[in-house]
């Protein structure tokens, strides 16, 4: 927690699905952090989060459980601009590094574009918008330290 007390520094952020999905299995600091960033409004989604997150339910309750909790946030918009921000980040990383080294996920790529083009940044459980960060410009953090969960 930041020194004001806010979850995550006080910064905004777009929650991944990966956080989503380990959640439940995080660290209570990690879990208690997490509700007070909600309880705040700093917790935002995109409509790559909700599909994603909306696909992985396993009935028609859960994904209107889901459906219901992904409504009361902000959303931030995808577009042709942040198409356009995550194939260029994706030519910028197959070129600057090894074969190979581009491949996140094309979801990845759009959250981690719209958080750069909003200003805000990606709260994720996974390396690859570690890779995406420096080519988009966004703040990447962790829910909990890799290898935690």
């Amino acid at each position: 927690m930041a020194a004001s007390g806010e979850p995550f520094e006080g910064q905004t952020l777009i929650a991944d699905t990966s956080v989503w999905a380990v959640i439940p299995r995080a660290p209570r600091s990690a879990q208690m952090a997490w509700a007070q960033a909600i309880r705040l409004g700093r917790i935002w989604t995109s409509p790559i989060v909700g599909l994603e997150w909306l696909h992985d339910a396993r009935n028609a309750v859960e994904l209107e459980e889901r459906r219901s909790v992904l409504d009361r946030l902000r959303t931030v918009s995808v577009n042709q601009r942040t198409c356009e921000a995550a194939i260029k980040a994706l030519s910028e990383l197959a070129k600057n590094h090894p074969p190979g080294y581009h491949r996140v996920s094309p979801g990845d790529a759009l959250i981690g574009a719209s958080a750069a083009l909003r200003g805000i940044a990606v709260l994720h459980y996974d390396r690859h918008f570690d890779k995406l960060a420096p080519q988009l410009g966004f703040s990447s953090v962790w829910l909990t330290a890799p290898g935690t969960i």
